[in-house]
């Protein structure tokens, strides 16, 4: 058995935010980052793009563009409708073969955390994600999904594919732990972040709202 996979993390569209993303009603799906050399990639899909149609059906949310990617053959080029800057695009998109053995890693499938007041959504990090943002191998952390635009997060500049170390230098090793540490940090406050980027690690210092 095989299984289709296109090469991009995705989040899902908000009610409060869908009109900023240039789309007329709350559906799709936000591609967050996109996989260097992979299916999504190559047909110049762009983080930020949002994903509204696969192969002509309409994508209401990011379970239904997974069950159209896992359900197509690998190998099959599909139209794929997305909206960038508020324009419609149109990207041919040959579909890819799902690595079992390198995605069955549990905490793959590890839920988003949403971090209320500084506009991040985050994901506990695995192996495989590590070596897409190529961080060192031994780190543990908290990647940074999407950043909400205009949120405090934004303006302190962090980014999606940041991975948190520590939240007020108490290291954290999951989403969980990181939302749990920031949601215990006062409005108005100041968060201290330890990040890597890349190679780099970055202080960052964010406001809770």
């Amino acid at each position: 058995m095989t299984r289709g996979v296109i090469g991009v993390s995705i989040t899902a569209v908000t009610r409060e935010g869908y009109e900023d993303l240039g789309l007329d009603e709350p559906r799709g799906a936000v591609v967050s980052s996109v996989n260097e050399g992979g299916p999504a990639d190559q047909g110049n899909m762009q983080p930020g793009d949002v994903i509204v149609d696969f192969d002509g059906e309409p994508i209401n949310d990011t379970a239904d563009l997974q069950a159209n990617v896992v359900a197509t053959r690998p190998g099959t080029t599909v139209p794929i409708t997305v909206v960038r800057g508020g324009e419609r695009l149109t990207l041919d998109i040959t579909i890819g073969e799902l690595n079992l053995d390198e995605e069955s890693e549990p905490a793959r499938a590890s839920a988003e955390e949403i971090s209320e007041g500084f506009g991040v959504v985050l994901q506990d990090l695995t192996p495989a994600t590590a070596g897409r943002l190529g961080v060192p191998n031994d780190t543990e952390g908290a990647v940074v999904v999407n950043v909400q635009r205009g949120s405090t997060a934004e303006e302190s500049d962090v980014r999606p594919g940041d991975v948190i170390l520590s939240v007020n230098r108490s290291d954290v090793s999951s989403a969980t732990e990181a939302v749990t540490q920031l949601s215990q940090i006062e409005s108005g406050r100041t968060a201290f972040l330890l990040v890597q980027r890349g190679e780099t690690r970055v202080f960052l210092q964010v406001r809770k709202e």
